[in-house]
C-alpha cells in the first residue's frame, strides 16, 4: 500500500498518541489535532486522504467536524469512533457522508483493519485510474463514498474526460452490485422510437418488428448498475418515463400490461449544464433531483496536466504492446494535449503509422520521413502534440 497522509482528531492526548502510534506501523504520515477547530485549521494547509476523528469532542463535536469537512472536500474519507450509547448517531454520520465508524473501545486490530479497508480502495483505483493529479486524488476519494450508497449518482464532464471509466469504477467498489452486470448505454446514440425498448423492454408483437419479447437493459441490469450516459439528450416524453422508473424501482415494457420491478444503481453522466437546461425548461427538475443525489465532476486534461506524463506512458505502452514499434517517451516541452480520447486515439493513429523502427510519420507532410533513432519519438510525439492542440 502507498503512503497515505492521515489526521487523528480527539480531544484526550493519550488517545490521540495511541492512534497513532498504531498507524505510524503501517508506514503512513500521521498528523494530530486536539480539536475540531484546530482540524479545520489543519485541512486547510494540507490534503488528506482520511481523517479519524472522536464523535464526542469539547468544543466542536465530531459529526460538525464531519460536516464542516465534507463542505470543504466531498471526498475526504472520514471515520469517526463512538462511545456506547451513541452509535444512532453514528449510523447519522453514515447517512452524513462518513465512511465508517468504530465503537469503543477499539482494538488496534479492528482500527487497522478500517483504515486499510478505506485506504485500499484508493490503491485498487490507482491500478484502474491512471493519474497524478490531486484533482483525480479527489475523484478517486469521492468513487470510494459514492461507491458505498444505492443513491443515484451524476458525473458532469466534458467529452473525453473518462466519464464512463468512472461510472466502472463506482460499480467495481460496490460490494453489493460488483458481482453483477454493469449495462451502459449512449442516450444520444440511439433514436427516440427505439431508446425507450432499449431501456424497459418490449413484449412480442408490441410493434412492427417485435417478433420476440425482450428485456431491456433495466432488467438485464437487474441488481447491477446501469451507466446512463449523455442524459441532457433524452426527450421530455422519457425524462418523465426515466423519473418513474426511478422513483417506484419498477419498469414496464413497451406493449406490456404488468410492472417488473427493478433493483439498479443508476449512474447518469453529461457534459452539458442540467441546471441551465431545467431553467430553460428543456429538462425536468424532478428527475435533475432524483439523478443529482450524488455528483463527481471531472476536471479535464488541461486542468491537470500532472496527470499527461503518466497518461501518454500508459498510452504507449498500451499500443505498443506486442509491436516492434520502439517509441520511449515524450520529451518535457512537448506534454500538451486536449482530453483522454484525444490523446489515446492520436496516440495510436502515430504508433501505426511507424511501418519500421527507423520511421516516423510527420502530420503535416503526410510523409514517411527517415529519422535518427535517437530523435524518432521526440519528433513524433511533438507532432502528435501539435495535432491535439490544433483539435482543442
Amino acid at each position: 500500500m502507498t503512503t497515505k497522509n492521515i489526521l487523528v482528531v480527539d480531544d484526550e492526548r493519550l488517545q490521540r498518541e495511541a492512534y497513532e502510534t498504531a498507524l505510524s506501523g503501517m508506514g503512513h504520515h500521521i498528523t494530530t489535532a486536539s480539536s475540531g477547530e484546530a482540524a479545520l485549521k489543519v485541512v486547510e494547509q494540507r490534503r488528506y486522504d482520511l481523517v479519524l476523528t472522536d464523535l464526542k469532542m469539547t468544543g466542536m463535536s465530531g459529526m460538525e467536524l464531519l460536516q464542516n469537512l465534507v463542505g470543504l472536500d466531498p471526498s475526504m474519507s472520514v471515520i469517526l469512533i463512538t462511545g456506547h450509547g451513541t452509535i444512532e448517531s453514528a449510523k447519522e454520520a453514515l447517512r452524513n457522508g462518513a465512511f465508517d465508524y468504530l465503537e469503543k473501545p477499539v482494538d488496534t486490530e479492528t482500527l487497522l483493519e478500517t483504515v486499510n479497508r478505506a485506504l485500499g480502495k484508493l490503491d485498487e483505483l490507482n491500478a484502474e485510474i491512471i493519474s497524478a493529479s490531486p484533482k483525480m486524488d479527489s475523484v478517486k476519494r469521492m468513487i470510494v463514498k459514492v461507491a458505498r450508497s444505492n443513491s443515484t449518482v451524476l458525473i458532469r464532464g466534458e467529452s473525453g474526460t473518462g466519464k464512463e471509466l468512472i461510472a466502472r469504477a463506482i460499480h467495481n467498489q460496490s460490494p453489493p452490485r460488483l458481482t453483477e452486470v454493469f449495462q451502459a448505454v449512449n442516450c444520444a446514440a440511439i433514436s427516440e422510437s427505439l431508446l425507450e425498448s432499449e431501456l424497459f423492454g418490449h413484449e412480442k408483437g408490441s410493434f412492427t418488428g417485435a417478433y420476440t419479447e425482450k428485456k431491456g437493459l433495466f432488467e438485464l441490469a437487474n441488481h447491477g448498475t446501469l451507466f446512463l450516459d449523455e442524459i441532457a439528450e433524452l426527450d421530455v416524453g422519457m425524462q418523465a418515463k426515466l423519473l418513474r422508473a426511478l422513483q417506484e424501482r419498477k419498469i414496464r415494457r413497451v406493449g406490456g400490461s404488468h410492472e417488473i420491478s427493478i433493483d439498479v444503481r443508476v449512474v447518469a453522466a453529461t457534459n452539458r449544464d442540467l441546471r441551465a437546461m431545467v431553467a430553460d425548461g428543456r429538462f425536468r427538475d424532478d428527475l435533475y433531483y432524483r439523478i443529482n443525489v450524488l455528483s463527481i465532476d471531472v476536471p479535464p486534461l488541461r486542468e491537470r496536466r500532472e496527470d499527461i506524463p503518466v497518461l501518454i506512458d500508459y498510452f504507449l505502452k498500451k499500443h505498443t504492446r506486442n509491436t516492434s514499434r520502439l517509441i520511449r517517451g515524450l520529451t518535457p516541452d512537448t506534454t500538451m494535449c486536449a482530453n483522454l480520447n484525444q490523446q489515446s486515439n492520436g496516440l495510436s493513429c502515430c504508433v501505426k503509422a511507424i511501418r519500421s523502427p527507423s520511421k516516423t510519420y510527420h502530420r503535416r507532410s503526410n510523409k514517411i520521413l527517415d529519422q535518427p533513432a535517437r530523435a524518432r519519438s521526440s519528433f513524433l510525439l511533438k507532432e502528435l502534440t501539435l495535432r491535439m492542440l490544433s483539435e482543442t
